[in-house]
């Protein structure tokens, strides 16, 4: 039997949200806030890396949760054009 598209969509949505574990323990939730946070200071290092040379005067750095994780990854590198944080 073929399916539509359509069909195939809610397969594939009904598949996604059957094998969604959500953290049925403290430990689980204590470990998926670990590979959160791991993975922005990954996000972080690779946008300093990606972004910011030699040659940069200021840099944007927002509001947000991962200002440590870019300020840490800005201080491990020898930018002396920066002049600003925004």
């Amino acid at each position: 039997q073929k399916l539509g598209q359509r069909e195939l969509e809610d397969k594939a949505i009904s598949f996604s949200i059957a094998n969604f574990n959500l953290p049925q323990t403290s430990k689980d939730l204590d470990c998926s806030r670990l590979q959160m946070e791991a993975a922005k200071k990954a996000a972080c290092i690779s946008a300093v890396t990606a972004n910011v040379t030699s040659a940069t005067r200021s840099v944007g750095i927002g509001s947000g949760s991962t200002i440590p994780f870019a300020i840490e990854a800005l201080s491990k590198k020898n930018f002396p054009n920066i002049t600003a944080f925004i």
